[in-house]
C-alpha cells in the first residue's frame, strides 16, 4: 500500500516487523486539539472504587490486546499502580463503546478502560449509556493515529503528501465542497499536524516496561 492510517500501536507493530512507511501527521483530536488523546480507565458512577490500586480482584474491560489506548496504556496505568495480571479479570469488550457500556452496566465488567471520547460524547450521542454512568478515576496521554506514506513512493509525491496531509483540517475539506459526517470527524477529529517516527518513540520506551504484554515482542 501506498498510504496507510491506524493506531500508534499498530504502526510500531507493523514497523518493528519490516513496513516500509513513515508517519508524515496524526489526527488532532477536538479535545485536546493536539496530535493525540486520552486513555480514561473508568468504573459505573457509583462505584466505590476511587483508584487503579481498586481494581485489583476486579473485572476489567479492555478494547483488544492491540489497542492503543484500549489495553496497552491501561497495562501501563495498571503497571504503575503496582498491579500485575494475576491481580484482575480481564474482559476483552472488543470495542471501546462497548467496554464503556459494559462498564457503566457494572454486570460483566467492574471496571475498564475505553478512549475518552468514546466515554463523554460518542459513546453516550449513541445511546449506548449516559456521560454520567461513568467516574474517570485515572487517564494517560496517547499519541495520536499516524497517517504514513510508503518509502517506495517518489520523493516529489511523498513530499506533496507530507506538505497536504500532514496539516488538513477538517475545514479544508468543508472549503473543498467535501460532506463530512459525524461518524467520520469522530476518526478525523480537527485533522491533522506533522509527526515523525521519534513522536512514536515514547510508545517503544513504554513497551520496555511491559515485559508480560506479548504484543509489544519486537517493538
Amino acid at each position: 500500500m501506498d498510504v496507510v492510517s491506524f493506531s500508534a500501536f499498530t504502526y510500531l507493530q507493523a514497523k518493528a516487523k519490516g513496513a516500509q512507511f513513515t508517519p508524515v501527521g496524526a489526527t488532532v483530536d477536538a479535545s485536546t486539539h493536539q496530535p493525540g488523546y486520552y486513555s480514561n480507565a473508568i468504573v459505573p458512577a457509583a462505584s466505590d472504587i476511587k483508584d487503579l490500586a481498586g481494581f485489583k480482584g476486579k473485572k476489567v474491560c479492555f478494547v483488544n490486546e492491540n489497542s492503543t489506548s484500549g489495553y496497552l496504556f491501561p497495562q501501563y496505568l495498571l503497571h504503575k499502580a503496582g498491579l500485575t495480571k494475576g491481580d484482575y479479570t480481564p474482559v476483552f469488550a472488543g470495542k471501546h463503546d462497548v467496554s464503556a457500556q459494559k462498564t457503566a452496566q457494572g454486570k460483566e465488567c467492574d471496571a475498564g478502560f475505553a478512549q475518552e471520547i468514546t466515554v463523554t460524547t460518542t459513546g453516550p450521542a449513541a445511546g449506548l449509556f449516559k456521560a454520567e454512568d461513568l467516574k474517570v478515576v485515572d487517564k494517560a496521554f496517547v499519541p495520536g493515529p499516524p497517517f504514513s506514506v510508503g518509502d517506495a513512493l517518489p520523493a516529489d509525491l511523498k513530499s506533496q503528501l507530507k506538505e497536504k496531509l500532514s496539516t488538513v483540517t477538517t475545514a479544508d475539506l468543508r472549503a473543498a465542497g467535501i460532506t463530512t459526517s459525524p461518524a467520520f470527524e469522530k476518526f478525523f477529529g480537527e485533522g491533522y499536524k506533522p509527526v515523525d517516527d521519534a513522536y512514536y518513540n515514547n510508545l517503544r520506551d513504554l513497551c520496555k516496561t511491559l515485559p508480560d504484554v506479548k504484543t509489544c515482542e519486537g517493538v
